[in-house]
Formats: C-alpha cells, sequence, structure tokens
C-alpha cells in the first residue's frame, strides 16, 4: 500500500472483491484517504479508505479499476 508518493507500507489484503477489500495494518488509517494498492497480477489499484478500525480498514477501489 501507497500513501500519497510515501514509501509502501505493508499490509495484508482480504475480502477482496471487484468493489473493495479489507486491509489489516498496524497503521491508522483516516477514513477518506486515498491510497493505492499494489496488487499481485492487477498492479496499482487507487482506493479510497471507507471505513477504519482497530487496525483493519475497508477500502473502495476507484471506478473502472478492475478490467
Amino acid at each position: 500500500m501507497h500513501r500519497g508518493e510515501g514509501a509502501p507500507l505493508p499490509v495484508i489484503v482480504t475480502d477482496l472483491t471487484e468493489q473493495g477489500c479489507r486491509i489489516s495494518t498496524d497503521e491508522t488509517l483516516l477514513i477518506g484517504e486515498e491510497i493505492r494498492l499494489e496488487i499481485p497480477r492487477l498492479g496499482f489499484l487507487p482506493a479510497q479508505i471507507r471505513w477504519s478500525f482497530a487496525g483493519q480498514a475497508g477500502a473502495r477501489f476507484s471506478a473502472g479499476d478492475f478490467a
């Protein structure tokens, strides 16, 4: 995961769908924060954090990211 133009941040991505995913991380992610996830075989996917609580967050992919 990348925040803005920052260095990569290791996260665990689960519950991956065409609309979004769940992210596990030690970092605090802010609701509304724009991120980029690097997913093997899919590349970089821009997303927005929709909820965040206790080391977990939900991200929604920007429209049209999955082909």
